[in-house]
């Protein structure tokens, strides 16, 4: 009799950073940590017969190898050659991340891309995550900007918590035609944090 052993494997426990919204509701939680953990099983190896081998086998055909992507290069503000993200690195305030989504869900982008649909509705959102090393209450600011324009729209300010990290998001509801934006994120001085260009399309 043979014996198949099922190991569960554990899966780290990760803290929630605090977090505040870009609505007039921001949430923040400094003394507070949730914890999650799950297991699973792990998949037993099948045992199966060997295969006959054929009297000529044929030759082999190429397989293809997974490649991993090759990053976009980084481009300067003002550069709208390709959609895509541009972070400045700076001591202080700074963004770790900024991700344009259809919505946010539990603090996390929902459906996150770089070219969106009117067809699926105007309003997107900036998500950011916010390295605060001086652990001091500060704010940012994000600005939406068409293409061939220079009227930003929709500006919203957001604050940044007195903790190392931090997430926040705004959105904007007034994407009307199709063409290129550029969500923009400033620090308190009008320094530029960062910049998401994308694509709103019919």
């Amino acid at each position: 009799m043979k014996t198949i052993c099922v190991s569960l494997v554990s899966l780290a426990i990760f803290p929630f950073v605090a977090c505040s919204s870009g609505e007039s509701d921001s949430e923040a939680r400094p003394d507070k940590q949730a914890t999650r953990a799950a297991s699973q099983p792990a998949t037993a190896p099948k045992v199966t017969a060997p295969a006959p081998e054929p009297a000529s086998a044929p030759a082999p055909s190429p397989v293809a190898e997974p490649i991993d992507p090759v990053p976009a290069a980084p481009t300067a503000p003002g550069d709208t050659a390709a959609a895509g993200i541009v972070l400045v690195e700076r001591d202080g305030v700074s963004l770790a991340s900024l991700v344009i989504a259809r919505g946010v869900e539990l603090r996390k982008p929902v459906e996150p891309g770089t070219s969106f649909s009117l067809a699926a509705g105007n309003k997107l959102y900036a998500v950011m995550d916010v390295k605060n090393p001086s652990k001091e209450t500060s704010e940012l600011s994000v600005a939406w900007l068409p293409e061939g324009s220079d009227k930003e729209r929709g500006a919203v300010t957001l604050s940044v918590g007195a903790q190392p990290k931090w997430k926040t998001w705004a959105y904007h509801s007034g994407f009307r035609k199709p063409g290129r934006w550029r969500a923009i994120v400033r620090d308190t001085d009008g320094e530029e944090l960062g910049r998401a260009t994308f694509d709103v399309t019919p």
